[in-house]
C-alpha cells in the first residue's frame, strides 16, 4: 500500500514538472529576448512607461517595458535553488532585473530567520541599498497595501504608498517628494490592444531627480508588486 502511494506521488509530480515545463517553454518563446526589437514605444517616454505582468513568473522571460528602447523585465534568482523552489510554488523568492542598454538593475531576494521579505538593490553590480517589508505597528506597514521601503547605503528611505489603497502607488522620498507614480488594472482577462497579451497593466510615470537612473524606480516597483502578489496578498 505504501508502495503504490509512493508510485502514484512520484506520478503526480513527473506529471506536474512536465507541465510546468511546457508552461516555460512556451512563456519563454513568447517574451523572448529577440521580440524586444519589435515594441512600438509610441506614446511613451520622457518619464512615462507602460508594463503588463505576465500571467506567471518564470525564468528567462524579457517582458517589455513601454518607454525606452529594449527596455525589459527579467524575472531574477540568485540560484538554481532560489529558481527551483519559486517556480515550482515551494517558496516564492522571486527577485527582479530591470535592464536597459544604459543600466542594468538586480533586487536580490536575501533569504534568512526572518518573515520580513528582504532585497539587495544592486544598481550596475553595485550594492546600493536594500528593499524591504516595513514592519506593521513600528514602521506602519499596516496603513499601506504596498508596505515597502527602499533605504539607500546613506539611511535614506523611499517609501511606498498606496493613495486609494488598491489601484494607484506612489514612491516618495524622506521629504514628501513623487518620485513615482503608477496605476494598476489588477488582472485584466482582457487584451491589451497594443500588447495584445492579458494581464495586469500598470501605467506609470517617474519624476526623477536625477539621483538614480529611471531603471531603478521601475524595478522597485515592479518587485514590490511581485513581493505582494506571491507573499503578501494572502
Amino acid at each position: 500500500m505504501k508502495i503504490t502511494g509512493l508510485i502514484v506521488l512520484i506520478i503526480i509530480l513527473g506529471v506536474g514538472y512536465l507541465i510546468i515545463n511546457a508552461i516555460r517553454k512556451k512563456s519563454q518563446q513568447t517574451y523572448s529576448e529577440d521580440k524586444l526589437d519589435q515594441i512600438d514605444h509610441s506614446g511613451y517616454g520622457n518619464g512615462k512607461y507602460f508594463y503588463q505582468a505576465p500571467g506567471m513568473i518564470l525564468d528567462k522571460q524579457y517582458i517589455p517595458i513601454y518607454g525606452k528602447e529594449r527596455l525589459c523585465h527579467i524575472p531574477y534568482y540568485k540560484d538554481n535553488s532560489q529558481k527551483t523552489r519559486s517556480i515550482f510554488g515551494l517558496k516564492p523568492l522571486h527577485g527582479t532585473q530591470v535592464r536597459s542598454e544604459d543600466h542594468s538593475v538586480i533586487i536580490e531576494r536575501v533569504e534568512g530567520m526572518t518573515n520580513y521579505a528582504m532585497y539587495r538593490v544592486l544598481l550596475d553590480g553595485e550594492e546600493i541599498g536594500t528593499f524591504k517589508k516595513d514592519k506593521m505597528i513600528k514602521e506602519g506597514g499596516f496603513k499601506r497595501l504596498f508596505p515597502y521601503s527602499f533605504v539607500n547605503k546613506a539611511k535614506e528611505t523611499y517609501r511606498f504608498e498606496n493613495p486609494d489603497r488598491f489601484h494607484s502607488t506612489v514612491i516618495k522620498d524622506e521629504q514628501g517628494n513623487i518620485i513615482l507614480s503608477a496605476k494598476r488594472t489588477g488582472l485584466d482577462y482582457k487584451k491589451n490592444e497594443k500588447t495584445n497579451k492579458r494581464g495586469e497593466q500598470n501605467q506609470i510615470t517617474v519624476d526623477n531627480d536625477g539621483k538614480y537612473p529611471d531603471e531603478l524606480w521601475l524595478a522597485l516597483y515592479i518587485q514590490a508588486c511581485i513581493t505582494y502578489q506571491t507573499l503578501d496578498k494572502q
